[in-house]
């Protein structure tokens, strides 16, 4: 197979996706580190109030990308001048969870999904504020001790992100223009927490309404606890952070918040590689090593390792590939033996949420670009 003929079958296989209402659109990225390889978009970035075309540089709600290039990356880099340790009680930047079940779990936990806590909680029914959140979360019953399990949790970084940013002595998004973005010159306008309003032509929308966070509140804390609340919205969301624990929080939190588009990500994502201007090579190690090793996914700070069988890693990737997804149809994969970075955003969850396989879509879309890389 040759490059054109690698391009057009990752174009025919993203265009089918969308012809068979799987996802609106899509947009993505294949690179060998800072070297793109393929880029491109199909199908549509909004369906409602009305159809619009998907143009490259379309901004997409990363959600849960957020994990590993803000508050991961963060975490990282605030170990290189002493301003934390990873192996330290996240109490020490969280007074909140002192005499918690969690007092004494650690920042590499979080990050790790280790801790303890549970997947999800409806937090911003009990506050708006990081302080309620943490007094909040301090209160959740483990569903296992620290550092025994697995369990991929938002709570955990909710009480990452806040500690990386009180250690650091900036909000979160302030400390991301600086720690992360700012080392770069020109400084990149994305990925960003709360775009502005300027954006918004630019943005795809996610979810019609909240009907995927009632159905969490239901399952979660039962019809009465949603019942009362007035802040669900009901309007198609663009430029507003999917995530409702993230929203209320303004926009920018440890687990979600992140905006950008496929280039920006992918420009982000290579520095996670051999070469990077970001992190040491020691540092690089960090991301892409188990330190979860006998539990249910293997997995380095702030990503998931295709060591684990990953499903939506695919088997082209080689096994030191790690990467994340974010719900709102977002997905990264970081490949160092070969340099690869594959980025592939959707908003699938625009106008309602879609029954569809997305893994089996990102396993198609990797073996495609793999063989792209493979010819170059």
């Amino acid at each position: 197979m040759g490059r054109d003929e690698a391009r057009d079958a990752i174009r025919a296989w993203l265009q089918a996706a969308v012809e068979q209402g799987a996802i609106p659109g899509a947009a993505w990225v294949v690179a060998r580190g800072r070297v793109v390889l393929d880029s491109g978009v199909v199908g549509w970035k909004s369906l409602v109030p009305r159809r619009s075309r998907l143009r490259p540089g379309t901004i997409y709600d990363l959600a849960s990308l957020t994990k590993p290039l803000a508050t991961a990356a963060l975490a990282v880099r605030l170990t290189r001048d002493g301003r934390l340790r990873l192996e330290e009680a996240a109490s020490r930047f969280l007074p909140e969870i002192e005499g918690s079940p969690y007092a004494r779990v650690t920042l590499l936990d979080l990050l790790l999904h280790r801790s303890g806590l549970p997947a999800w909680e409806p937090l911003f029914l009990h506050g708006g504020d990081m302080a309620a959140y943490a007094a909040r979360i301090s209160r959740l019953p483990p569903v296992a001790l620290a550092g025994a399990r697995v369990v991929y949790s938002d709570p955990g970084y909710f009480l990452a992100g806040e500690a990386v940013a009180r250690a650091g002595g900036r909000p979160l998004d302030a400390l991301f223009r600086r720690e992360i973005l700012g080392i770069f010159d020109p400084v990149p306008a994305e990925p960003r927490f709360r775009p502005p309003r300027s954006w918004r032509p630019r943005i795809a929308p996610t979810e019609s309404g909240d009907a995927l966070h009632r159905e969490l509140v239901d399952r979660h804390a039962g019809p009465a606890a949603g019942a009362g609340w007035t802040g669900w919205r009901e309007a198609v969301l663009r430029g507003e952070v999917h995530d409702h624990n993230a929203r209320a929080l303004g926009g920018v939190a440890g687990n979600a918040g992140l905006f950008g588009s496929a280039g920006g990500v992918a420009a982000l994502a290579a520095e996670f590689l051999p070469g990077s201007r970001l992190f040491e090579p020691a540092e690089l190690s960090l991301f892409s090593t188990s330190r979860t090793a006998g539990l249910e996914q293997e997995r380095g700070v702030g990503f998931r390792l295709a060591t684990s069988g990953w499903a939506a890693a695919g088997e082209a990737l080689s096994p030191r590939s790690f990467g994340h997804t974010g719900f709102t149809g977002t997905s990264l994969m970081l490949d160092p033996v070969s340099g690869g970075v594959y980025v592939l955003l959707t908003n699938r969850i625009h106008p309602f949420p879609r029954q569809v396989d997305l893994t089996a879509i990102r396993c198609g879309f990797h073996a495609r670009s793999a063989a792209l890389l493979a010819v170059e």
